[in-house]
């Protein structure tokens, strides 16, 4: 909603970070919005292998604006532009989350993805206000409430009566 309004404003192009995955793009009222890049450079062993992928975004604002995606991955040494079917794949995906942001389908892998992490968030709450709290969880713990993303997934799991995603 924040996105739409920003082109509603005048925004031609809006870009947002810190999904640590691809997001999607939409083409709205005129203007490009891209939910997420992925990660650019995250060496983290482990992880999925969403978290290993990004996308360098191309404007051109020559005669009309245009908007290019070079989908990358991230390898231990270093990140490199994907190519063949590593490449196919990146972008095969992100076109399918165009369709669903489209027709609404991607609000069910949003709030699957918040019930998975519902653990995660909870220990960090639970890990508060206690003798044994360690500095590391006061650090999660803030950077989760004044973090945009973070605090979408916190009124996904814990919605109140005025405050939700929905607004």
């Amino acid at each position: 909603n924040l996105c739409r309004e920003m082109v509603l404003c005048g925004a031609n192009v809006v870009i947002t970070q810190h999904s640590h995955c691809i997001g999607c793009y939409e083409e709205y009222e005129g203007g490009h919005i891209v939910y997420g890049q992925g990660n650019f450079h995250f060496c983290w062993a482990n992880m999925a292998e969403t978290w290993y992928t990004s996308l360098l975004i191309e404007v051109e604002i020559e005669k009309e604006l245009k908007i290019n995606f070079i989908p990358l991955l991230t390898k231990e040494k270093g990140i490199e532009v994907a190519k063949g079917e590593e490449a196919d794949e990146i972008m095969r995906a992100l076109f399918e989350r165009n369709k669903e942001l489209q027709n609404g389908k991607w609000k069910d892998g949003w709030h699957a993805f918040c019930i998975k992490m519902q653990d995660t968030y909870k220990g960090v709450l639970q890990g508060l206000c206690t003798p044994e709290t360690k500095e590391e969880t006061t650090e999660l713990f803030s950077h989760f409430l004044d973090c945009e993303a973070h605090t979408d997934v916190w009124r996904e799991l814990f919605p109140t009566w005025n405050m939700t995603n929905e607004k």
